[in-house]
């Protein structure tokens, strides 16, 4: 039990002087820890088998947030921590514990990809009515596919399937960030906001997408946790630009259309997967959508969808 204890001890403290290494852009205090730390981490697999997940789940999530952290400001160091998650997947893979991953991944990306956010003092412009229902229209196709997978292949292999397609979007994000000229990829740019970070929206969207399918045990409350972040709010916002003139009262940037649209369209796709239950959740999260917080909404969002079905669970 004590080498365990020091085991764990020696790969938080690994991973945090390579966060730190990192953040300061001291290459060799950087690469020495994660160096260091994947060598603990093997050790420790050999050592002590099963009793070495948490300190992969501190791992794994150290790395999530140096990995979100430098998307659009080192994109060495983001593309080195993608490659090492990948790495960590695939003993995930070996060992049974993707789920375990999933929710390591988003708590790690979502508090990266947040802080992003938070700290980026640009405000985004407004963008035209056919970019804005172009994108929102990718997002409703996105949610289909994903819904999909779900009913097919059931939640197990569906959250695998789709956590790799969320590995392949960071990828594609971050690439698209840092090779702006290349032709076939301006597309995908002119999908962005203007002054916006780009993909900001796109990996939020993402990190709350790892946190349903990672904290959420139920099937139906999934299902409706994906209608919520791709159809709902993407609908709302496709009726606020279309027919938002009327405007709330405390949020002038939310619309009265857009609040009806998502209240109803979360309500009577909720109803159908789980029941009566969705009504008054449905409720909450169209208050919560329009709600002046400082959140993206795709994490607000996520946020109040894992408040809610843990109250289900009481």
């Amino acid at each position: 039990m004590y080498e365990i204890e020091i085991t764990g001890f020696a790969v938080a403290l690994v991973a945090l002087f390579c966060a730190i290494g990192v953040v300061k852009e001291d290459a060799l205090k950087a690469a020495l820890p994660f160096i260091g730390g994947g060598a603990v981490i093997l050790v420790s697999v050999l050592l002590h088998g099963s009793a070495t997940y948490l300190y992969f789940g501190i791992y794994c999530v150290m790395l999530s947030i140096i990995m979100s952290v430098n998307y659009g400001r080192r994109f060495n160091w983001f593309f080195v921590t993608f490659a090492m998650l990948l790495l960590l997947l695939c003993f995930a893979v070996l060992n049974g514990i993707v789920l375990f991953f999933i929710q390591m991944l988003g708590v790690g990306s979502t508090m990266g990809f947040l802080y992003i956010a938070l700290s980026n003092k640009r405000k985004a412009a407004k963008t035209n009515i056919r970019v804005e229902l172009s994108r929102d229209t990718i997002q409703i196709i996105l949610g289909i596919i994903l819904l999909l997978l779900l009913l097919f292949f059931g939640k197990e292999n569906a959250s695998v399937i789709i956590l790799l397609l969320i590995m392949a979007a960071y990828f594609i994000i971050a690439f698209v960030y840092n090779y702006k000229n290349i032709v076939l990829l301006k597309f995908l740019r002119s999908l962005e906001k203007p002054r916006a970070v780009y993909g900001q929206g796109a990996l939020l969207l993402a990190s709350g997408t790892l946190l349903i399918l990672g904290f959420v045990g139920k099937q139906s409350f999934m299902e409706f946790g994906l209608v919520v972040l791709f159809f709902s709010d993407s609908l709302a916002t496709i009726c606020g630009v279309s027919f938002g003139k009327a405007r709330l009262p405390y949020n002038r940037s939310k619309s009265v259309a857009g609040v009806i649209a998502f209240f109803v369209s979360a309500a009577v796709a909720g109803y159908l997967i789980m029941g009566l239950l969705a009504i008054p959740f449905a409720l909450v999260l169209s208050f919560m959508e329009t709600a002046d917080l400082g959140l993206d909404d795709n994490i607000l969002l996520a946020f109040v969808l894992l408040f809610l079905y843990s109250l289900t669970l009481l």
